[in-house]
């Protein structure tokens, strides 16, 4: 069994329907400009048989017409140190030749442009741009180690950047756990508002019963004056009536 053992974040597969997988290398800067089918180089081809001869002998077929130069075949690919082969490399080739996607070993994707801006461009759907999203390699044993920081376009006239989501999402989660963290110190404060608050209301309470002592002391002092004064008069009357009577 030949093993091509992928070594580079430049290299990247697509899937024939003639049962192979095509490894391209590209020699253009993904990360400034999109880039045409035609600036890819093929450097290798795997082949995807199936398990019966019939099957085997077509996808042969299928496969030396794919690769009318005779360039070596080779029936595994080997991933950051994990090997796809089999059904596992069967079922690589059907998914990448159904979502029409370039792959690298990183899970960077790449895909055909077939929108108005392209027929604008003339450059019919040979034109490639870059995919926001991320190859599902952990569905076939494959742990990538990304190395790789790619900026992300979009075709629109004024060539802005396209927002980046994983970024996005980072912010998005820091701004969470900020949020959080300030709504325990907003909890804890609350807690502390709530307590001087029932602090207040104790010393109104405490305060309208002290009031509530003053006023009936007042009003026993004013009782007592009332009495007080009628005393006097009724003293002064007294002393009216002796002078009268000596």
């Amino acid at each position: 069994m030949a093993r091509f053992v992928v070594d580079s974040n430049s290299l990247f597969f697509y899937g024939t329907v003639d049962s192979t997988i095509v490894v391209l290398d590209t020699r253009s800067d993904l990360n400034r400009f999109p880039t045409t089918f035609h600036e890819w180089k093929t450097v290798a081809i795997v082949t995807c048989p199936l398990n019966n001869r019939s099957s085997s002998s077509s996808s042969a077929a299928a496969a030396a017409a794919a690769n009318p130069i005779g360039r070596k075949l080779y029936t595994e690919l080997e991933i950051f140190g994990n090997v796809i082969e089999g059904a596992n490399l069967r079922r690589l080739r059907a998914e990448l030749f159904t979502s029409q996607l370039l792959v690298n070993r990183e899970g960077y994707q790449v895909g055909y442009c077939n929108d108005d801006a392209c027929k604008a461009l003339a450059l019919g759907s040979s034109l490639m741009l870059k995919i926001n999203s991320m190859f599902e390699w952990w569905r076939y044993g494959v742990k990538p180690e990304v190395a790789t920081a790619w900026k992300r376009y979009d075709v629109r006239e004024d060539d802005e950047d396209v927002v980046d989501v994983e970024k996005l999402a980072m912010e998005l989660e820091e701004k969470s756990k900020e949020l959080k963290e300030c709504g325990a110190r907003m909890a804890e404060k609350e807690e502390i508002v709530d307590h001087y608050k029932r602090l207040l209301e104790e010393s109104r309470e405490v305060l309208r019963q002290k009031s509530k002592v003053v006023e009936e002391k007042e009003r026993v002092i004013e009782e007592q004056r009332r009495l007080i004064e009628k005393k006097d008069g009724e003293i002064e009357e007294l002393e009216v009536r002796l002078w009268e009577m000596s």
